[in-house]
């Protein structure tokens, strides 16, 4: 008997530096959690590829490149932006505006991460089974 491998389908796109591009890609998310078999983390997909995408956008301005990989019960979130410093989760002032969104990340994936390569760096996170 021949195993199939498990459905994988991936999604990319570009997000710009422009009012409504957030909501656009909020929605992608939402889709790309259905697709992948989890619907009831549709509103974390969402979240967390806003926030991976402010900060991709915030701190290197410009475009936000954005990868979704859906496979049976997984979601991977991927962010890239040609900022090389890396991201990492900071203790802000009480009353600092920023500095929150990679808690959040943290908080709502299974796992996420920040690898460097040569166009600058990739933050990721990942929703659902490891």
């Amino acid at each position: 008997m021949t195993s199939l491998a498990p459905l994988r389908q991936e999604l990319v796109f570009w997000v710009p530096d422009e009012a409504d591009a957030l909501h656009a890609a909020r929605e992608q998310a939402r889709l790309a959690a259905t697709t992948a078999g989890l619907p009831e983390q549709t509103e974390a997909a969402a979240l967390l590829l806003s926030e991976l995408a402010a900060n991709a956008l915030r701190h290197a301005g410009g475009l936000a490149h954005v990868r979704l990989l859906c496979q049976p019960r997984m979601l991977r979130i991927e962010v890239t932006d040609p900022d090389p410093t890396p991201a990492e989760l900071i203790r802000p002032a009480p009353d600092a505006e920023h500095g929150r969104g990679l808690h959040l990340v943290a908080a709502l994936a299974h796992t996420w991460g920040c690898d460097r390569h040569e166009h600058g760096k990739t933050v990721w996170c990942e929703l659902g089974a490891p």
